[in-house]
């Protein structure tokens, strides 16, 4: 695994992008929204790479990758003395959220972030749909 990171933490400074933390298998990058094409064709580029390097490892697996824009409140949380720096609020969680089936998926709003040029190499793909309990529907959206 430790190859692992520094094939994605290399991937991913070359790209403009900053590695927040490893957990496990799992890697969490924030990269600056204005190189938004740059870090997703970073990690594009990532995902062959590391699925290629798995291969050579006989490991049954490929990378998975999730993209997202949008605010986190990012900096140093935690009591001493495991402070670290890291990304917090709803932003992460979608992008955590995201249905990645093949592989590597771009919220609408990452997409729509893109140049025109890089958005041709991504097509829509509309997530299964789902039911909340009526109960739900009816509370404010504050509450949600």
């Amino acid at each position: 695994m430790n190859e692992y990171y520094q094939l994605a933490g290399s991937a991913i400074r070359a790209a403009g992008g900053q590695i927040v933390k490893f957990i496990g298998d799992a890697t969490l990058a924030v990269f600056p929204a204005e190189v938004a094409d740059r870090g997703t064709l970073g990690l594009l580029d990532l995902k062959d790479s590391a699925d290629q390097f798995m291969a050579q490892q006989g490991w049954d697996c490929r990378l998975v990758v999730k993209v997202h824009v949008g605010p986190v409140v990012a900096g140093e949380f935690g009591a001493e003395p495991d402070r670290r720096y890291d990304l917090l609020g709803k932003t992460v969680n979608v992008a955590a959220r995201l249905d990645a089936s093949s592989g590597f998926a771009l919220s609408a709003e990452a997409f729509r972030s893109l140049e025109p040029e890089t958005r041709k190499r991504f097509k829509k793909h509309t997530p299964p749909i789902t039911y909340i309990r009526q109960e739900d529907s009816h509370r404010p959206r504050w509450a949600k």
